[in-house]
C-alpha cells in the first residue's frame, strides 16, 4: 500500500430509517469539494449478529476497489470484525478514524486487530488521557466526598449531569424548554485545552449555523500497539493512542495541512501522568473537610 497512491473508501453507520444519511452526504460533498472521490461507499447498520458476515463482504468489496485508505465514522464495536476480518484476507490498508463514538479510546482500540490497528489515526474526540488519579472527574469526585470514587464509571456518569446542571443554572427563575436552551446557548465557550475540550453551544462563530452539539475542537492521534499503561477503566496493558502535539485541539478551521506528527514517538503523548499546572483546575475548599 505504501507505494501506492491513495484510494478512499468510507465505511459509515446508518440506522435502518436513514438518520444518518444526511450527515453522510454532507461529509462526501466535503471529501469531494477537497479533491477525495470515494471509491468504495459502505454504509452499515449495528447488527451485532451479523457483524462478521457483513465485515467479510465489506471488507471483499474494499479489496475489489482497490481502496488503501479506510475512513471509518461510527460505534466502536465494528472495526472489531473489520480490521479482524481484514487481516483474515490478507488486505492491510490504512484506517483513518472519522467522526466516532468512542473509536478513539484504549479500551475499544485493544479489542482491534492489532496488525490492522498499527495503521491507524485521525480524530480525538475525547480529550487527552490522563492516568485516573489525574482525572477531572475523579479528582471532583474525591473533592466532594473526601475519597475515591467507588468505581470506575464516574468519567461517563459525569458527562450528562455537568450539561443538565449548567442548563438549569443559566435557565434563570422560570424553568421552560425555551429558557433551558437559551441558557445553554447563552453559556460562554470554555475548555480547549488538550485535557478539556473547547464547548459551546448556539452562535459563537466555531461553526456554521446553529451549534446544537457541544464539542467544538477536536485533536489528532494515532495507535501504538508498543505502548503500555491504563486503559480508560483502569486495566493495564499493552496499546495506546498517541495523541499528536502533546494533545492540541483544533477547531473546524485551525486543523493542520501538514502532518502533526502521526507515528512519532517525538512530540506524542499518550497518558499524562499529572494534570500541568496550566491545565489544572481551580481549587478550592473541599466540602468533605
Amino acid at each position: 500500500m505504501k507505494n501506492k497512491t491513495r484510494v478512499f473508501g468510507v465505511a459509515h453507520y446508518d440506522t435502518v430509517d436513514g438518520q444518518q444519511r444526511a450527515a453522510f452526504a454532507e461529509l462526501k460533498k466535503q471529501l469531494n469539494d477537497g479533491g477525495v472521490k470515494i471509491a468504495a461507499d459502505l454504509p452499515f447498520l449495528l447488527d451485532l449478529a451479523k457483524a462478521q458476515e457483513n465485515a467479510r463482504t465489506m471488507i471483499a468489496k474494499l479489496k475489489d476497489e482497490g481502496v488503501t485508505t479506510v475512513v471509518f465514522t461510527g460505534d466502536p464495536l465494528t472495526p472489531s470484525s473489520l480490521t479482524k476480518e481484514a487481516t483474515a484476507q490478507n488486505y492491510f490498508p490504512e484506517w483513518v478514524i472519522g467522526s466516532n463514538v468512542l473509536v478513539d479510546i484504549a479500551l475499544f482500540g485493544r479489542t482491534y486487530d492489532q496488525q490492522q490497528w498499527q495503521h491507524a489515526f485521525g480524530l480525538a474526540l475525547t480529550p487527552t488521557r490522563t492516568n485516573q488519579d489525574a482525572r477531572e472527574s475523579y479528582n471532583l469526585y474525591k473533592w466532594e466526598y473526601g475519597k475515591p470514587p467507588p468505581n470506575n464509571t464516574y468519567g461517563v456518569i459525569i458527562v450528562d449531569p455537568l450539561a443538565l446542571f449548567t442548563g438549569l443554572q443559566m435557565a434563570g427563575p422560570t424553568l421552560t424548554p425555551e429558557s433551558f436552551a437559551a441558557g445553554m446557548f447563552r453559556y460562554p465557550v470554555t475548555g480547549g485545552s488538550p485535557l478539556s475540550p473547547r464547548l459551546s453551544r448556539g452562535h459563537h462563530d466555531l461553526w456554521p449555523g446553529t451549534d446544537w452539539g457541544g464539542t467544538d475542537d477536536a485533536g489528532i492521534l494515532w495507535w501504538d500497539p508498543s505502548a503500555r499503561g491504563e486503559d480508560e477503566v483502569g486495566n493495564v496493558g499493552d496499546g495506546l493512542y498517541q495523541y499528536t502535539k502533546m494533545g492540541e485541539r483544533y477547531t473546524l478551521d485551525e486543523m493542520p495541512s501538514t502532518d502533526p506528527g502521526l507515528f512519532e514517538k517525538s512530540g506524542s503523548i499518550a497518558i499524562y501522568d499529572t494534570i500541568p499546572k496550566e491545565f489544572a483546575p481551580p481549587d478550592y475548599p473541599s466540602p468533605a473537610k
